[in-house]
């Protein structure tokens, strides 16, 4: 038990194994990342335990996720499984046949480490404290509807940004973006920095990413329709204008929801 205490004193936000929140060195992304791996690469209670432990510290800070994927974002829960794999290829093998005792062991830890979490995430700062920020808002040709590309970066260290497409109209309070993002948005993705928003029409809205780094694993949420409005969403900006309405659509129209 006191393994895992020293243990989760290094990983959580703000300990000596917190990457992502540290000063440096790298972008902030590869700080998300090399925590994600190294969490994969030292967590001992087991890879779905450990698993399911980050993605229940990120839902318990307000970050989206799906069953999925351990209710972690999922280029997060990726990353993390890149570190299972890398200290399964370092471990020597090991017999399939765990005792009772150890079995015992593990599965105290685990609920012991589910117990620890929501504590902690209370004592940073309650079920979410993160900081959010709009990087662009673009107003419909009438005015009437804002678009908006909102980041949220929490605070817990081991999760990505994640960013936001909604729609708002002029009843939207500027200081509630917690719940302008929850209100049906037409985008949730990882590395959505540079996406674009262009209004063709009142009736239409194109979310742009023109090399904008978005990959199939990113994209948490999509729609196709808010409200009255269609939603077309593209990977090329001059592909989109020049496309007939009736066209195929562009690979990244065509990425599934996880």
């Amino acid at each position: 038990m006191n393994a895992l205490a020293i243990y989760f004193g290094l990983v959580h936000t703000g300990g000596p194994w917190d990457f992502k929140n540290s000063s440096g060195p790298g972008t902030h992304d590869q700080r998300v990342a090399a925590g994600n791996v190294n969490y994969g690469a030292t967590c001992f209670i087991g890879d779905e335990a450990c698993q399911y432990a980050a993605g229940l510290y990120g839902k318990l800070s307000g970050n989206p996720g799906t069953a999925a994927t351990h209710f972690d974002i999922p280029s997060d829960n990726q990353q993390i499984q890149q570190g299972q794999a890398i200290k399964k290829r370092k471990a020597a093998e090991q017999s399939n046949a765990m005792t009772a005792t150890r079995q015992a062991k593990r599965l105290l830890s685990f609920v012991l480490l589910l117990i620890a979490i929501p504590l902690s995430t209370i004592a940073v700062g309650g079920c979410d404290s993160a900081d959010y920020t709009v990087v662009r808002e673009v107003k419909s040709p009438d005015s009437a509807i804002s678009a908006l590309l909102v980041q949220r970066r929490g605070h817990d260290s081991l999760s990505s940004d994640v960013f936001y497409v909604v729609l708002v109209d002029h009843h939207h309070d500027p200081t509630d973006l917690p719940k302008a993002i929850h209100d049906k948005p037409i985008l949730v993705a990882t590395h959505g920095h540079d996406v674009e928003l262009q209004w063709i029409s009142t009736g239409r809205i194109n979310v742009v990413c023109a090399n904008c780094g978005i990959q199939k694993i990113d994209v948490i949420e999509k729609r196709d329709k808010w409200d009255s409005i269609d939603v077309h969403l593209s990977d090329s900006r001059k592909e989109l204008r020049r496309r007939p309405r009736s066209s195929a659509p562009s690979n990244f129209q065509r990425m599934p929801l996880p």
